[in-house]
């Protein structure tokens, strides 16, 4: 899950959309360049062993000719004999000669390998490895790696609605505070943009009993009469969540609307306070009232199961979030809703997929191979 705070950081991710499968493609395009040197790499080594194995066995049968001449020159102390085991040792050195040089060229050829890159197997995980980097990929913690006090979003509820839907395993994009109207109350604690539609999320942090209709919220706490007895007593009266999230989700349509953007747009009331309870009505006009620990399996129909090994979802993803961020730009101007990343995360994640500095290796490599023939 991408959180994206303001503009600056979806033109960063949008960066990484734009680059990220054409330098991958360029690679692609490696693969049979890579097959042929690996090809020849492995020609070589065979070859290699093979003329290890002649010589070694060479050699061993000169050494036990060797070893039979100077016997035989021992026992019958014959001069001639002893001259021919003499002259034999001349080819034995050879050949010997001939097996160690095999043998480090073989050594060189398995060294060469293991210096060899692995385009090939990079190409292949195209969909795993676009899908990591589109997910969580650890170069771009920075853009939102938030935290306890380090959270620079809304109050103690909306933090914690908000590192709960991070937590989430699944592909999509997270505005947090996003501010699309004048007043206060117009302010939505989160949005998440995923593969079945826009969620609208309202927190709200009230511990208690708390008793949903169609016209109200009311808060009872319990106390604990002289004896143990519990005993509700009424604390507050509330607006109706189901009217404020209503206006929300309308709101976030017609914006979407307008850029020509159609897709579903749902509300949920999360109330994230740990000893909050909810009864009465749990679901009113489309707009869900959930505790924040249902969170996940109240979201799991709109993100489970949906592919994001390419970046065409996401691209759709970040439009959506586009449109909504430039909204709040033009009613506010910069906000300044969190920390910039620090240096250059999507860099990092682009210089993998170096065209350049890959095809430039791969020459250095095929150089040395054939040198070594």
């Amino acid at each position: 899950m991408w959180l994206v705070a303001d503009l600056e950081t979806a033109d960063t991710l949008q960066r990484l959309l734009d680059e990220l499968p054409g330098r991958i493609a360029q690679l692609r395009t490696l693969e049979e360049r890579l097959g042929r040197f690996q090809d020849r790499l492995g020609a070589a080594e065979r070859a290699a062993r093979s003329e290890l194995r002649r010589w070694q066995a060479l050699g061993g049968i000169g050494g036990g000719v060797l070893i039979a001449l100077l016997g035989l020159s021992l026992g019958a102390r014959s001069s001639v004999v002893c001259g021919v085991g003499i002259l034999a040792m001349i080819p034995l050195g050879a050949i010997l000669l001939r097996a160690e040089r095999a043998r480090r060229r073989l050594r060189r050829l398995e060294r060469l390998r293991t210096m060899a890159p692995d385009l090939r197997a990079m190409a292949q995980a195209w969909p795993m490895d676009v899908e990591r980097a589109l997910n969580a990929p650890p170069a771009l913690n920075a853009l939102w790696a938030r935290s306890g006090a380090g959270l620079s979003f809304g109050t103690k509820g909306e933090r914690l609605l908000l590192e709960k839907a991070l937590g989430m395993p699944w592909p999509g994009v997270a505005i947090p505070n996003l501010h699309l109207g004048r007043r206060r109350e117009s302010d939505i604690d989160l949005v998440l943009i995923g593969p079945r539609g826009v969620l609208v999320l309202e927190s709200k942090y009230i511990q208690g009993l708390i008793f949903l209709s169609e016209y109200g919220m009311v808060r009872h706490r319990i106390y604990f009469e002289p004896g143990g007895i519990p005993s509700l007593e009424e604390e507050e009266d509330f607006e109706a969540p189901w009217h404020q999230v209503r206006r929300h989700v309308r709101r976030v349509q017609e914006i979407l609307e307008r850029r020509g953007i159609r897709v579903p747009v749902l509300g949920f009331v999360v109330f994230t306070h740990p000893k909050s309870t909810i009864h009465g009505y749990q679901e009113l006009d489309g707009v869900r009232a959930i505790p924040l620990a249902d969170l996940r399996g109240a979201l799991a129909p709109y993100f489970e199961g949906a592919p994001a090994s390419s970046p065409d979802p996401w691209r759709r993803w970040l439009r959506i979030a586009r449109a909504l961020l430039e909204e709040e730009r033009r009613r506010h101007g910069l906000l300044g809703k969190g920390p910039s990343p620090e240096g250059d995360p999507v860099g990092a994640i682009l210089d993998r997929y170096e065209y350049g500095n890959v095809r430039r290796r791969l020459e250095e490599l095929e150089a040395q191979l054939a040198a070594l023939r």
